[in-house]
């Protein structure tokens, strides 16, 4: 998905920061409003389904701070003040009834909970090459698989939670707290490997709006790929060819560039 104001001019790559509680809607409730229209309104998609929760108060930010010896990120923050998680989800007649494809969601706070990033116990044999307490990553540097590789030194998580995956499944996305005091978005994949799909909050709530919910849609930009089924129907949704114009809450296809 593309994102251009009316006039054409591309957009920042992720959404701008909230507004104060009490304006109208926020850039990432238009995001979604966007998405939830735009699918209501395809004559390929049925049963669209959006829930959303009020926002919490700053004293239950603080309190899962503390509870969780971390503190959220800004646009995390921003988006739970105003939004307490979300989900849509929709559904497509293959011709023997509906079934369900588009699933996007982000957790609501209580649901924000601690993951470890090598879901494998110490004495599991099929660990692969991640370390016990170690992420697995799919792309190895150096033969060492916990490694976010920077300019000058590796950069180790310290801590990782759920941030929402789709249920029924075995992939999570987490959202990753590196050394350095800075955020990134994880995607666990179905073999146990982590793989790196935003470096922010922001971009990641960007990326799943982009992308409609269609399934392991975070797999397309890694070296994994997605899965011949996931990519029917990333190819019949085609997102890539779709404009959204944030100021309006308006999502539009448009002609594929030459």
């Amino acid at each position: 998905m593309q994102h251009r104001t009316s006039s054409g001019t591309p957009l920042h790559s992720a959404p701008r920061a909230f507004p104060r509680r009490g304006s109208s809607h926020t850039a990432m409730e238009r995001y979604t409003f966007a998405v939830v229209e735009y699918l209501r309104e395809h004559p390929g998609v049925r049963d669209v389904r959006f829930s959303r929760g009020q926002g919490v108060t700053e004293a239950r930010l603080r309190e899962w701070e503390l509870l969780n010896s971390s503190s959220l990120p800004d646009d995390l923050r921003g988006f739970l003040s105003t939004t307490n998680g979300f989900q849509v989800t929709w559904c497509v007649d293959v011709g023997n009834g509906d079934v369900e494809i588009g699933n996007m969601a982000i957790n609501r706070i209580d649901l924000i909970t601690a993951v470890p990033l090598d879901a494998s116990p110490p004495d599991d044999p099929w660990a692969g090459s991640g370390k016990h307490g170690v992420p697995e990553m799919a792309n190895e540097v150096d033969g060492v698989a916990s490694i976010v590789k920077t300019k000058h030194a590796p950069i180790f998580p310290t801590a990782a939670f759920d941030v929402g995956g789709t249920a029924g499944t075995t992939t999570r996305v987490a959202l990753v707290f590196l050394r350095d005091g800075t955020h990134q978005v994880w995607f666990q994949d179905p073999s146990g490997k982590w793989h790196i799909v935003a470096c922010s909050f922001s971009e990641y709530f960007q990326k799943l709006h982009a992308a409609l919910g269609l399934p392991n849609w975070q797999l397309r930009s890694t070296p994994t790929g997605m899965d011949p089924e996931s990519h029917r129907w990333w190819s019949w949704m085609a997102p890539e060819n779709l404009v959204l114009d944030v100021a309006k809450g308006k999502l539009r296809r448009v002609d594929r560039l030459k």
